[in-house]
């Protein structure tokens, strides 16, 4: 019993709540504001639903990476290429586990490093993780290996910052110790624009809840420091954006859209 235009509002507000809670769970539950932070969408469809979810999420700015809608892609081309090795070890954090710890990560290491040279990769770089949980918990926290460090003290530090608490006298358990050897691969020289003056909008489309047309940008053709206001359409080869009215943004030299709320937007 609604209208098509009510039930399309429905179904993108349904998928903003979706993305938010997920947002929140990164966020929120572990001890983060998100207000400190600036909101990265990316994917073909990240660029239009970001002004809703950073508004539902009180975050005031939004980076807008450029070709948002390949950036996994391009993140698996340049991510390090590595080996992980995992020993489950389940058993309570003593004076003991410390000299454990440093046995086991040795062999580990090792264990890494021998799969990669078969495959002809020299590791660059060893990180050495420990994962932690009190006594009865199910899950577990991640915490970096640090040899003259004192874990117990570092475990609850950690807690408090999830989970808004910590138990200082409960017992903590060893769960999982992981050793992740990789090789950088060499990264890509960032191209800057080359475009030294804004195109004019291609066209202009008619959006729900606005009283004027709004016109349609094509990424390509946007400057280095060129402003723009909300609310405003932007094309691009790999997705689209949609720059809600309450937000206003400025093109980076590399091609990036940073945003900012309109406070002054009822």
């Amino acid at each position: 019993n609604c209208s098509v235009m009510q039930a399309a509002h429905g179904i993108i507000d349904m998928a903003n709540a979706h993305m938010t809670q997920a947002l929140r769970v990164i966020s929120i539950h572990r001890g983060h504001n998100p207000s400190d932070f600036s909101l990265f969408p990316f994917g073909g469809a990240g660029g239009l639903h970001m002004c809703a979810v950073a508004e539902q999420l009180g975050i005031w700015q939004i980076l807008m990476p450029r070709n948002a809608g390949i950036l996994s892609a391009q993140g698996m081309l340049y991510a390090p290429v590595g080996q992980m090795s995992s020993r489950s070890v389940c058993q309570l954090w003593t004076h003991e586990s410390h000299r454990l710890a440093t046995s086991l990560f040795t062999q580990l290491e090792n264990d890494a490093l021998s799969q990669l040279q078969q495959i002809g990769i020299h590791a660059q770089r060893i990180e050495r993780w420990l994962e932690l949980r009190y006594q009865g918990q199910s899950s577990t926290i991640s915490l970096a290996w640090d040899e003259c460090g004192d874990v117990s003290r570092s475990f609850g530090e950690a807690h408090q910052q999830r989970y808004g608490f910590m138990l200082a006298k409960h017992p903590i358990e060893l769960v999982t110790l992981r050793v992740w050897a990789y090789q950088d691969v060499p990264q890509p020289e960032l191209e800057r624009l080359d475009n030294d003056k804004p195109g004019p909008p291609i066209d202009h489309c008619q959006i729900d809840g606005e009283s004027e047309a709004v016109p349609i940008l094509l990424r390509a053709q946007l400057a280095n420091g060129q402003q723009i206001r909300g609310p405003s359409v932007i094309l691009e080869d790999s997705g689209t954006l949609f720059i809600a009215s309450s937000w206003r943004g400025e093109v980076t030299e590399y091609g990036h859209i940073r945003l900012q709320m309109n406070t002054d937007c009822p």
